[in-house]
């Protein structure tokens, strides 16, 4: 996992889902020894990352042609569990632009999965 990647996709996904309340933020500015406005611009700051990143993402994905070879992973049933929960979660974020919410629940859609018998 790539910390520079997933603190800011922490930060997006914790404010999309409404965790930085006025209060919040007070009491994270004061937890800091920080100015209110200062934890806002540090919100903006992984904001505009996250989306910069998201931007590149998208444009990597579009640059490239989709692959349709059949690839064939091996891995516990909980690991894939929980690949696939993610996948799913992702797909549904507010966090995510909706070209790669879409992408994701394409991609989820194609996997094809089997059991050892």
């Amino acid at each position: 996992m790539n910390n520079s990647i997933q603190f800011c996709r922490l930060i997006e996904e914790a404010q999309a889902a409404g965790a930085f309340t006025v209060e919040v933020v007070k009491l994270m500015a004061e937890s800091m020894d920080l100015e209110v406005w200062e934890v806002h611009e540090l919100l903006e700051r992984a904001r505009v990352k996250w989306e910069d990143i998201k931007a590149r993402m998208i444009e990597n994905q579009i640059m490239e042609e989709k692959d349709t070879t059949t690839v064939t992973w091996n891995l516990p049933k909980w690991a894939a569990d929980t690949i696939f929960e993610t996948l799913e979660l992702d797909s549904q974020s507010g966090a995510f632009d909706p070209e790669l919410r879409q992408e994701i629940a394409e991609a989820l859609e194609a996997i094809e999965e089997k059991t050892p018998e």
